[in-house]
Protein backbone atom coordinates (compact mmCIF):
# COMPACT_ATOMS: atom_id res chain seq x y z
CA UNK A 1 0.00 0.00 0.00
CA UNK A 2 1.05 3.46 -0.69
CA UNK A 3 -0.92 6.75 0.85
CA UNK A 4 -0.61 9.59 -2.12
CA UNK A 5 -2.04 12.78 -3.48
CA UNK A 6 -4.75 12.24 -5.60
CA UNK A 7 -4.62 13.61 -8.98
CA UNK A 8 -7.79 14.78 -11.53
CA UNK A 9 -7.93 11.89 -13.87
CA UNK A 10 -8.98 9.45 -10.62
CA UNK A 11 -11.80 11.67 -10.40
CA UNK A 12 -14.37 8.82 -10.75
CA UNK A 13 -12.54 6.43 -9.41
CA UNK A 14 -12.56 8.40 -5.98
CA UNK A 15 -16.42 9.84 -6.07
CA UNK A 16 -17.73 6.97 -4.90
CA UNK A 17 -15.86 6.95 -1.87
CA UNK A 18 -16.46 10.50 -1.50
CA UNK A 19 -19.99 9.64 -1.28
CA UNK A 20 -19.82 7.03 0.84
CA UNK A 21 -18.10 8.92 3.07
CA UNK A 22 -20.50 11.92 3.05
CA UNK A 23 -23.82 10.74 2.27
CA UNK A 24 -26.39 12.62 2.25
CA UNK A 25 -24.51 16.03 1.94
CA UNK A 26 -23.61 14.91 -1.73
CA UNK A 27 -27.42 13.43 -2.21
CA UNK A 28 -28.06 17.68 -1.29
CA UNK A 29 -25.63 19.28 -3.20
CA UNK A 30 -26.81 17.00 -6.68
CA UNK A 31 -30.38 17.41 -5.54
CA UNK A 32 -30.33 13.95 -6.28
CA UNK A 33 -30.46 10.43 -4.93
CA UNK A 34 -29.49 8.58 -7.96
CA UNK A 35 -25.87 7.63 -7.62
CA UNK A 36 -25.06 8.53 -11.51
CA UNK A 37 -25.79 11.76 -10.90
CA UNK A 38 -24.05 12.08 -7.65
CA UNK A 39 -20.64 10.69 -9.10
CA UNK A 40 -20.80 12.78 -11.96
CA UNK A 41 -21.31 15.95 -9.35
CA UNK A 42 -18.33 14.60 -7.11
CA UNK A 43 -16.14 14.15 -9.77
CA UNK A 44 -16.32 17.78 -11.10
CA UNK A 45 -16.08 18.47 -7.99
CA UNK A 46 -12.71 16.23 -7.26
CA UNK A 47 -10.87 17.33 -10.65
CA UNK A 48 -11.04 21.37 -9.60
CA UNK A 49 -8.05 22.30 -7.62
CA UNK A 50 -9.38 24.12 -4.36
CA UNK A 51 -12.99 22.92 -3.77
CA UNK A 52 -13.67 21.51 -0.51
CA UNK A 53 -13.48 17.99 -2.37
CA UNK A 54 -10.36 19.10 -4.76
CA UNK A 55 -7.67 16.54 -5.70
CA UNK A 56 -5.50 18.61 -4.07
CA UNK A 57 -6.66 18.35 -0.23
CA UNK A 58 -7.34 14.40 -1.36
CA UNK A 59 -4.89 11.30 -0.31
CA UNK A 60 -5.71 8.22 -1.63
CA UNK A 61 -4.67 4.50 -0.26
CA UNK A 62 -3.03 3.00 -3.67
CA UNK A 63 -3.00 -1.22 -3.23
CA UNK A 64 -1.61 -2.30 -6.36
CA UNK A 65 -2.30 0.66 -8.21
CA UNK A 66 -6.11 0.72 -7.22
CA UNK A 67 -7.71 3.73 -5.38
CA UNK A 68 -8.60 1.45 -1.80
CA UNK A 69 -9.27 4.30 0.10
CA UNK A 70 -9.43 8.14 0.72
CA UNK A 71 -9.09 10.77 2.83
CA UNK A 72 -9.94 14.40 2.37
CA UNK A 73 -8.46 17.16 4.82
CA UNK A 74 -7.10 20.45 5.31
CA UNK A 75 -6.81 23.36 7.09
CA UNK A 76 -10.12 24.84 8.95
CA UNK A 77 -8.55 28.10 7.79
CA UNK A 78 -8.87 27.17 4.13
CA UNK A 79 -12.25 26.33 4.93
CA UNK A 80 -13.53 29.48 3.78
CA UNK A 81 -11.84 29.94 0.83
CA UNK A 82 -12.19 26.21 -0.07
CA UNK A 83 -16.10 27.23 -0.33
CA UNK A 84 -15.74 29.99 -3.10
CA UNK A 85 -14.63 27.83 -5.76
CA UNK A 86 -16.91 25.23 -4.30
CA UNK A 87 -20.36 27.19 -4.83
CA UNK A 88 -18.93 28.44 -8.36
CA UNK A 89 -19.17 25.12 -9.65
CA UNK A 90 -22.25 24.17 -7.72
CA UNK A 91 -23.98 27.46 -8.92
CA UNK A 92 -22.78 26.17 -12.58
CA UNK A 93 -23.83 22.79 -12.11
CA UNK A 94 -27.49 24.05 -11.48
CA UNK A 95 -27.29 26.10 -14.05
CA UNK A 96 -27.52 28.93 -11.47
CA UNK A 97 -31.14 28.42 -9.98
CA UNK A 98 -31.75 30.56 -6.89
CA UNK A 99 -34.02 28.63 -5.44
CA UNK A 100 -31.86 25.31 -5.16
CA UNK A 101 -28.71 27.05 -3.95
CA UNK A 102 -30.37 29.08 -1.28
CA UNK A 103 -32.26 25.21 -0.38
CA UNK A 104 -29.39 22.89 -1.19
CA UNK A 105 -26.21 24.62 -1.32
CA UNK A 106 -26.04 27.47 0.82
CA UNK A 107 -26.95 25.91 4.47
CA UNK A 108 -23.91 23.37 3.55
CA UNK A 109 -21.32 25.38 3.15
CA UNK A 110 -21.90 27.80 5.93
CA UNK A 111 -21.88 25.50 8.33
CA UNK A 112 -18.80 25.75 10.63
CA UNK A 113 -17.32 22.67 10.70
CA UNK A 114 -13.99 23.37 11.95
CA UNK A 115 -11.88 26.06 13.70
CA UNK A 116 -8.80 28.11 11.85
CA UNK A 117 -6.18 26.28 14.50
CA UNK A 118 -7.67 22.91 13.82
CA UNK A 119 -6.57 20.55 10.66
CA UNK A 120 -9.93 18.99 9.59
CA UNK A 121 -10.88 15.66 8.20
CA UNK A 122 -13.42 16.46 6.24
CA UNK A 123 -14.15 12.65 4.49
CA UNK A 124 -12.52 9.19 5.13
CA UNK A 125 -13.58 5.99 3.24
CA UNK A 126 -12.43 2.93 1.89
CA UNK A 127 -13.77 0.42 -0.85
CA UNK A 128 -15.40 -2.41 0.41
CA UNK A 129 -12.96 -4.39 -0.96
CA UNK A 130 -10.15 -3.16 0.77
CA UNK A 131 -11.86 -2.92 4.40
CA UNK A 132 -9.95 -5.21 7.53
CA UNK A 133 -6.71 -3.89 5.55
CA UNK A 134 -5.45 -1.06 7.78
CA UNK A 135 -5.99 1.15 4.68
CA UNK A 136 -8.36 3.45 6.82
CA UNK A 137 -6.07 3.32 10.06
CA UNK A 138 -2.86 4.24 7.96
CA UNK A 139 -5.00 7.15 6.16
CA UNK A 140 -5.87 8.49 9.37
CA UNK A 141 -2.34 8.76 10.56
CA UNK A 142 -1.30 10.07 7.21
CA UNK A 143 -4.14 12.50 7.90
CA UNK A 144 -2.45 13.07 11.40
CA UNK A 145 0.98 13.58 10.20
CA UNK A 146 0.38 16.36 7.92
CA UNK A 147 -1.61 17.93 10.59
CA UNK A 148 1.65 18.14 12.78
CA UNK A 149 3.76 18.67 9.58
CA UNK A 150 1.71 21.89 9.12
CA UNK A 151 2.32 23.18 12.57
CA UNK A 152 -1.21 22.23 13.76
CA UNK A 153 -1.66 20.52 17.36
CA UNK A 154 -4.98 19.73 16.68
CA UNK A 155 -7.48 17.45 14.12
CA UNK A 156 -11.20 17.44 14.12
CA UNK A 157 -13.84 15.66 11.91
CA UNK A 158 -17.61 15.46 12.02
CA UNK A 159 -19.60 11.79 12.81
CA UNK A 160 -22.98 12.34 11.79
CA UNK A 161 -25.64 11.09 14.65
CA UNK A 162 -26.34 7.77 14.79
CA UNK A 163 -23.27 6.40 13.09
CA UNK A 164 -22.43 4.89 16.03
CA UNK A 165 -19.83 2.44 15.20
CA UNK A 166 -17.33 5.64 13.35
CA UNK A 167 -18.22 7.49 16.44
CA UNK A 168 -17.05 4.76 18.92
CA UNK A 169 -13.83 4.04 16.94
CA UNK A 170 -13.15 7.89 16.74
CA UNK A 171 -13.17 7.86 20.49
CA UNK A 172 -11.38 4.52 20.94
CA UNK A 173 -7.83 6.23 19.34
CA UNK A 174 -8.58 9.51 21.01
CA UNK A 175 -10.59 12.26 19.61
CA UNK A 176 -12.68 13.70 22.37
CA UNK A 177 -16.19 15.21 21.63
CA UNK A 178 -16.57 18.93 21.16
CA UNK A 179 -19.73 19.96 20.82
CA UNK A 180 -22.14 19.73 17.24
CA UNK A 181 -22.63 21.00 14.25
CA UNK A 182 -26.13 21.37 11.92
CA UNK A 183 -26.28 21.34 8.33
CA UNK A 184 -30.01 21.47 7.15
CA UNK A 185 -31.50 18.35 8.76
CA UNK A 186 -28.63 16.85 9.82
CA UNK A 187 -26.68 16.95 12.97
CA UNK A 188 -23.30 16.13 13.68
CA UNK A 189 -20.62 15.79 16.58
CA UNK A 190 -17.70 17.53 16.80
CA UNK A 191 -14.76 15.56 16.91
CA UNK A 192 -11.25 16.87 18.19
CA UNK A 193 -8.20 15.41 19.17
CA UNK A 194 -4.73 16.27 20.16
CA UNK A 195 -1.77 15.46 17.76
Amino acid sequence: MRIRQANPNEALEIAPLVHAAVGDIADELANSRDNDEIKTLLAGLIKREGTRVGYSFIDVAEVDGVVGGMAVSYSGRMLEAANTPTYSFLHHYHDGAPKLIRKNVLPLLQAKEAEEDEYYLDALAVHPSFRGQGLGTALLRHVQKKARKNGFKKTSLLVEHGNMSAYRLYRKIGYKAAGEVRMKHMLFTKLVKMV
